[in-house]
């Protein structure tokens, strides 16, 4: 595997922000004024989309969670890092 992802590294976090009746999910980073995502949407709906925001902000975790498997020998976890072009 790589040793360091070109991603922006995590910890991230959802957010809901807004007010007079708008609001949207954002996707962020912890103490820093970093924007991953803005304005996540249910793509059938266009409705804010709680559930989109969180999986986005859980992307580091599940990253380094399939990075581990791959290490220990897990081939469905290093196809995946491949099919991404995440692996090595």
């Amino acid at each position: 595997m790589k040793d360091q992802p070109k991603h922006t590294p995590g910890p991230w976090f959802a957010k809901r922000a807004g007010g007079d009746g708008y609001f949207e999910w954002y996707v962020g980073r912890d103490g820093e004024n970093c924007s991953i995502a803005e304005d996540i949407a249910d793509p059938m709906t266009r409705d804010p989309s709680e559930a989109n925001a969180h999986l986005i902000a859980a992307a580091p975790t599940l990253y380094e969670f399939a990075q581990a498997k791959a290490r220990g020998g897990d081939l469905t976890a290093k196809a995946m890092l491949d099919s991404l072009g995440m692996s090595d």
